[in-house]
């Protein structure tokens, strides 16, 4: 493509609504990079205990606070279960239901997103032939990397199990706190293995 082609994309990309995907940065109020712990409503979160360095029983991670809320209400939707992980006074990682109203909302702003083949991981021991089933979708913009996941099926204690979550997390930050445990950054793993 020439010089001129570029610049007609860019200008078709950048001029008609709904073909340039918006940034995928945060949720709601919840900016990732940018969003600190004192911006919190009291009221809403509460601080959790921080999380262990992994392999141990009892060091902690002292650069990074957890925050939850049962429920947040935002413009267009409310979020669920919502937990918000800061490393050093930054937003690391927003996670929260992934419900219908917040799937329709969130792909309506930013577009399908791009799905994984669907996995089958038999974690029921005792029933192998039902195996669980994992969904994911994702979206990233720069450093910051969104996932809904949903998973369904039978858990490793042979219960049924149906999760769906939304996790936005900046990569670069994930990998600088990769020495803590943090099952907000994936919490499907202990149900069906990492991706």
């Amino acid at each position: 493509m020439n010089l001129l082609n570029y610049r007609l994309l860019w200008l078709l990309l950048t001029a008609v609504p709904g073909l340039a995907q918006p940034v995928v940065d945060g949720l709601g109020p919840f900016r990732v990079g940018v969003t600190t712990p004192d911006s919190l409503s009291r009221v809403l979160f509460r601080e959790d205990d921080p999380p262990l360095v992994n392999g141990t029983i009892a060091l902690t991670c002292h650069h990074i606070r957890l925050f939850s809320a049962a429920s947040v209400p935002t413009a267009g939707t409310t979020l669920h279960h919502v937990v918000l992980a800061f490393y050093d006074g930054t937003l690391l990682a927003v996670s929260c239901d992934w419900t219908d109203s917040l799937a329709a909302t969130f792909r309506q702003q930013h577009g399908p997103g791009v799905e994984e083949p669907e996995r089958r991981v038999p974690v029921c021991t005792t029933r192998p032939d039902e195996p669980a089933r994992l969904q994911r979708w994702g979206w990233t913009t720069g450093d910051v990397r969104a996932v809904a996941s949903r998973v369904s099926g039978l858990a490793a204690d042979c219960r049924p199990l149906r999760m769906a979550r939304l996790i936005i997390v900046s990569q670069w930050l994930a990998g600088l706190s990769s020495d803590c445990a943090l099952p907000v950054l994936d919490p499907f793993a202990e149900v069906v293995g990492p991706p």
